[in-house]
């Protein structure tokens, strides 16, 4: 069975850094990568005759499904068939902030876990997870890997989808798209289109009539942190940012 390697965990466990590459015309330039942001899956369960929740921040690392007789049902009697493995603990705890409508939370843990055949990933994968303190009423929708207490989380605002908005696409040379629906980045004025093309989600982001970027999978919330801000976008199970332009409205 395959365990979080030790790049992987020194990797987490480090901040966003400014790092420095050779420019082509030589000399260097300042290069400052986006976070990593990572998944925060949260099931609902009864323990104790109480109803509870565990979280976990998933990791992009897959792992092949063996030892049948490890899993056990994470959420037993419910609908959440999530199944759950316990790996051997980290060497030393993980510093991770969660983020989401509940705030920022910095939160370590060595708690390290598989989790499977859930819809949060993908009933198909198979993915190493790690277990993180949470309370029954807390939302939090992604972890950034290492500290960051400045976050600021932005949910998404849907509106009733215009019908110029298929016409709208049509303009930026975007064919057959099915299914459009509009939401606006909490108090910003960017726009987020997302619609299926070839059985596939997609989106597009705008402000005005202007598209700024474009992106497979679908938007759940805009993160800033460290003056830089970012669309978070799954697709199957993984999540990725999409940097916007610099918000300034409150």
């Amino acid at each position: 069975m395959r365990l979080i390697s030790t790049l992987l965990v020194a990797t987490l466990a480090a901040t966003t850094l400014t790092t420095s590459i050779a420019a082509a015309c030589g000399g260097y330039v300042h290069v400052d990568p986006a976070p990593r942001v990572l998944a925060v899956s949260t099931h609902g369960l009864s323990a104790n005759g109480r109803w509870t929740s565990r979280s976990f921040v998933v990791l992009e690392q897959e792992m092949k499904r063996n030892d049948d007789d490890k899993w056990r049902p994470l959420a037993p009697r419910s609908y959440d068939a999530t199944q759950i493995m316990t790996l051997a603990q980290l060497s030393s705890p993980i510093e991770l902030t969660l983020v989401g409508p509940s705030g920022v939370r910095v939160v370590k843990t060595n708690k390290q876990v598989a989790l499977s055949r859930s819809w949060h990933i993908g009933f198909d994968k198979t993915r190493v997870a790690l277990e993180v303190p949470f309370k029954t009423n807390d939302q939090f929708t992604i972890a950034i890997a290492g500290r960051a207490t400045d976050a600021k989380w932005r949910e998404l605002d849907y509106a009733e989808s215009p019908a110029t908005l298929a016409w709208w696409l049509g303009t930026q040379g975007i064919k057959n798209a099915e299914y459009p629906t509009l939401a606006t980045v909490q108090g910003t004025d960017l726009e987020v289109i997302g619609f299926s093309q070839d059985g596939k989600s997609t989106l597009v982001v705008r402000q005005g009539d202007a598209l700024l970027g474009s992106s497979m999978g679908h938007a759940i919330g805009a993160v800033t942190t460290n003056g830089r801000s970012y669309l978070v976008v799954s697709t199957e199970g993984f999540v990725g940012t999409l940097e916007l332009p610099e918000i300034t409205r409150a």
